[in-house]
Order: C-alpha cells, then structure tokens, then sequence
C-alpha cells in the first residue's frame, strides 16, 4: 500500500486492540470500515466517536453471510483482529475452530471477489513453541506450542496463508507479544490491580517470576499503521511485534503499586499458583519488522503504566456514583 491507499477493513474491532486501532486509523486519515456479526451487540461496542465509521453487518460468520455482507465492496487493506480463545474458559474446540481459522478463510473468500492490496492477520506469541532463557523469538521459531489456543492461532495462519496465496491477496501475520494499555478487560493483570490497590485491598497474584515482554497499546496501533505503510512488507509473511526487553511479571506489578503510590505491601505474590501451561520466558525479536518498516517500540514500561493508570483513574473518577 501507499499513502493514499486508505480504505481499511477492521474484523474484532469490538476488542480491546481493535476499537483503539479503529479511532487510531481514523485519526490517520484512513477510511474505516468495521465488520460485525449480528446478535453479538457489537456495534454498540464499537467506537462511537469515528467520523463516518463504516459500520457493516454480517447475519452471522457464515461464509454466505460475510459474501452477502461485503459484496460489491473492495477495500485496500483488511486487519483481522478477530479470535476465539483468548479467555482460557472459551477455548472449547469449536470455538477455537469457528473464531480463529472458519472466519478467517470466510472473509479471505468474500474479500477475494474485489482483492485488497494488503491482508494482516494478528497473530500471537502463544503461537510459539517453548524457548530457554536467554533466547529471543525470531519469526523462524519453531511453532510446535503447547498451547491449544496458540495451536488455533498457528493453523489460521498457516491455512489462512495459503488461501490467500491462491487468491492472489497480499497476506502476513502481526505476532502481538505482552500487549497492555487503555481499555483492556477488567479481568486483566493491570485493571484487576489498580481496582483492588486503589480500594486498599491485597492483590492475589502468581510468584511473578515469569518473563514476558510488556508492549504498550500504541506502540502496537503504529506498527499496524507501519505494515499498512511498507512496501516492503510482503517480504516477509510474519513479523514480531514486541519490544525485545525482557520484564518480570512481578517487576510489571511492583511498578503498578509505586506508580499508584501504594505500598508493595499489599502485593501477594504467590498466592496464586503457576498455570499448569504457564511459560516462564517469552521475549520477541523484534529485528525484522523494523528492518522492513522501520517500526520499532518506543514506549518505556513506566510510561506505558503512567498513562494506562491515568485512563483507568479518571474512569473511575468519572463513573455514575450509586447511592
């Protein structure tokens, strides 16, 4: 794509990276369109302040419904943040097969119709099998994981590759690492901690010894941006995007507590115990796409908490009061 290639496709654009990637793509210059699926209430999850959002629905994530759906449409990229799985209690079979890799080939097939310049698939680190420390994860990683929601991840974008090769569309894959920031579910690691420290209450929490790599939402809405960009991202069929800085869990919580200003103390670490799955060491490499992009992370972790926290307080400070 170029820079006047501007009409975008976003599938999952109810989720936590999608609705932001929607406002951020918008604010960009580009024309945004959002796929959503009848009887789900997506489009009142989608982001209401999107001039001339595009906002299309699907009778269901049928083949023939997404076909009817997008017919007589084209666009110059497609962004599929859609998945199933991401939750552990929804990783049922079905709902791994139906989210992940069904959707992906229905939308590939009705797309291929009016072929877009460019198809990014998001993928996942889960999708990688397991490396010891120090090793970073380079795209060329084995992905024999052993998880089965990273499984799903790996057979959409094996099979969702090779349809799009047959198709003649444009495809590579975004492996998202650690993503935090404004917006995620009050389920995750730092809207659970702010709730629980700003009402004074101790923190349940693992030992905090794994390694991850923290990438800040926006860092992440700019390499989507920078692979829209490239016209050398189909160079590759798969790229990274991380930061390549190795961060404990427990140092992400410790810098939770102090930037709140509230005492370590209420951190209990340990108390929960370890996934029988849960990986210990997972750091990217994140050469490649900015080799090809020139798209690098540039959001330290302590100014990545700053804002995030700062969203999540003024929230809360601006929520109706019950009496």
């Amino acid at each position: 794509m170029s820079g006047s290639d501007r009409s975008v496709l976003v599938l999952g654009g109810t989720g936590f990276i999608g609705r932001a990637l929607i406002l951020y793509l918008a604010s960009a210059g580009f024309s945004v369109a959002a796929l959503a699926i009848s009887g789900r209430s997506q489009r009142d999850r989608l982001p209401k302040k999107v001039e001339g959002l595009d906002f299309i629905n699907a009778g269901s994530a049928g083949q023939s419904d997404i076909a009817n759906a997008l017919a007589g449409r084209r666009f110059d990229a497609v962004i599929n943040l859609a998945a199933s799985g991401v939750r552990p209690d929804q990783r049922t079979p079905e709902n791994l097969y139906d989210g992940n890799i069904a959707l992906l080939l229905n939308t590939l097939s009705a797309v291929a119709v009016s072929p877009p310049k460019l198809f990014i698939q998001t993928g996942s680190w889960f999708e990688y099998g397991p490396v010891e420390k120090p090793h970073r994860l380079a795209e060329s990683h084995s992905l024999l994981t052993h998880s089965i929601y990273g499984s799903a991840k790996v057979a959409a974008f094996v099979m969702g590759a090779a349809a799009a090769h047959a198709m003649n569309i444009p495809f590579v894959s975004l492996r998202l690492f650690h993503v935090y920031g404004p917006g995620e579910s009050s389920h995750r690691l730092i809207p659970y901690m702010v709730d629980k420290l700003l009402r004074g209450e101790r923190v349940d929490l693992t030992g905090g010894e794994q390694i991850r790599d923290f990438i800040y939402l926006e860092d992440v809405l700019a390499a989507y941006k920078a692979a829209l960009l490239s016209p050398n991202i189909g160079q590759n069929p798969v790229y990274n995007v991380c930061t390549g800085i190795p961060c404990t869990v427990r140092q992400m919580c410790e810098t939770v507590a102090d930037t709140l200003g509230i005492t370590r103390k209420l951190l209990n670490f340990g108390s929960v115990p370890y996934r029988d799955d849960e990986t210990l060491w997972s750091v990217g490499d994140e050469t490649l796409i900015h080799k090809v992009s020139g798209w690098k992370a540039e959001t330290t972790l302590q100014r990545g908490v700053e804002k995030t926290i700062e969203t999540l307080t003024n929230a809360a400070h601006n929520a109706p009061h019950r009496v």
